[in-house]
């Protein structure tokens, strides 16, 4: 059994490091492949991958992490494609690539998930600054966020529309759309489910560091504390992994304090989730999980 890692870093990232880990710990061969390494080859009716200068050996499944940073959208394809192929040879992919593009993608992950019954903000995209103005206003306090990112960087809290304008200009000549968010008051924090399959790893509340910050991501100093879960959260969890069709993910929902029909509303589904906060504050090994699930799905 072959199981491959996929990350663009040169050096796997300490995630990586751990899923690769937990693979050799169960005597299965791991690799550790770059996207942009990979090359595929049409020939005789048939298709062959390399990496580097060699040939792919085949593998059994593949847990991508990352596709790299994207600089064009020939970039993108290419990565995309390849992935992709693997899952049409057979190749166990986790998580599939179109779940991954659809998570990536902010607006679109939030979109599928309102039209299935999934609470989710009130959020706008567009690049017609005049409506992005007046649904602003309407909102009162309202998030503007990078489309795609993560960590929370890169979203700014405003309630002033003239800021939103000169903001919106700028994005404009960038060639940047304009998504925007009505701000949810959260009770100081937001909390993080990791799920794998259909069992639920943990779930922690990341508190915001101080009273006057409000991102609540472990990359921005918020302090991780075991969550209790409902029946209402898991049952949102779950629903939320099966209509994006994911094997696993780490799912964010804020406590909506003013909405009495949706007290808990998902924020961001993250198909290659990081989980040192949820390590630390609960004591639970994600990797050893994540292996152990694909490989019970390789041998089915």
């Amino acid at each position: 059994m072959r199981i491959a890692v996929i990350h663009e870093a040169a050096h796997p990232p300490t995630s990586s490091i751990e899923i690769l880990y937990a693979i050799k710990d169960k005597g299965v061969e791991a690799l550790y492949l770059r996207p942009s390494r990979l090359s595929c080859y049409i020939t005789n009716g048939n298709i062959k991958f390399f990496y580097g200068l060699r040939e792919l050996p085949p593998i059994d499944a593949a847990i991508v992490r990352s596709l790299g940073f994207i600089t064009s959208l020939e970039q993108f394809v290419k990565r995309y494609t390849i992935i992709k192929l693997l899952e049409l040879k057979g190749t166990l992919v986790i998580n599939p690539v179109d779940s991954i593009t659809i998570c990536r993608d902010k607006f679109l992950s939030l979109s599928i998930l309102a039209l299935n019954g999934v609470p989710v903000p009130e959020t706008l995209i567009t690049e017609v600054i005049p409506l992005a103005m007046s649904m602003s206003k309407n909102f009162g306090t309202f998030v503007l966020k990078p489309i795609i990112g993560s960590l929370g960087l890169g979203s700014l809290r405003l309630n002033d529309v003239d800021m939103l304008f000169n903001i919106a200009k700028l994005y404009m000549v960038l060639n940047q759309p304009l998504y925007v968010q009505r701000y949810i008051k959260k009770p100081g924090r937001d909390i993080r489910i990791l799920v794998v399959g259909e069992k639920i790893i943990g779930a922690i509340y990341r508190i915001a560091p101080s009273s006057g910050n409000w991102k609540t991501n472990i990359a921005q100093g918020a302090k991780p504390q075991p969550a209790e879960l409902d029946g209402e959260l898991r049952e949102l969890s779950i629903k939320t992994m099966k209509i994006l069709r994911l094997h696993y993910a780490g799912i964010d929902i804020v406590e909506d304090k003013e909405d009495n029909k949706h007290r808990y509303k998902v924020i961001e589904v993250n198909a290659s989730p990081l989980w040192s906060g949820l390590k630390r504050a609960l004591g639970v090994e994600p990797a050893k999980e994540l292996v152990e699930y694909v490989i019970r799905l390789i041998r089915q």
